[in-house]
């Protein structure tokens, strides 16, 4: 099973980023932290890197469900998109939740539901990514 999910598109990351936020916003996902690691670094260690965001992305709804299920599922949570500069275009990259959840010995229950929510995310990034032409890689 592959672990993550890609897409590329053209533009800057910054642009990815705002497509991808109202992408997920329009399937009920919020933003629970958006890091900056080009900018974190560059503040606390003067270090360069291409720009590299880190989105942790949850809904409610999903997060409700998922722990009511198992508590264990929050070891899990929020998703993670991450959308970089690559030689190839800005790249965004989602760690499959049915991925994710493997170790903690998923439920029948709880496969639906990552895979329910893996669902909406790859349509968002998808969409996210159609800003620009887009391509698929597995």
């Amino acid at each position: 099973m592959e672990y993550a999910v890609h897409r590329t598109s053209e533009g800057t990351v910054d642009e990815a980023v705002q497509r991808l936020g109202a992408e997920l916003a329009g399937r009920g996902f919020g933003i629970l932290a958006d890091l900056r690691v080009d900018r974190i670094l560059r503040e606390k260690a003067g270090a360069e890197i291409a720009p590299l965001a880190i989105r942790d992305v949850c809904s409610p709804r999903f997060a409700h469900r998922a722990l009511a299920s198992d508590p264990a599922a929050a070891l899990v949570l929020p998703c993670k998109i991450v959308v970089a500069l690559q030689a190839s275009g800005v790249r965004l990259s989602l760690v499959r939740p049915t991925a994710a959840i493997a170790p903690v010995g998923p439920s029948a229950d709880m496969r639906a539901l990552a895979e329910e929510a893996e669902s909406l995310l790859r349509a968002a990034l998808d969409a996210a990514a159609a800003g620009g032409p887009a391509r698929v890689s597995p």
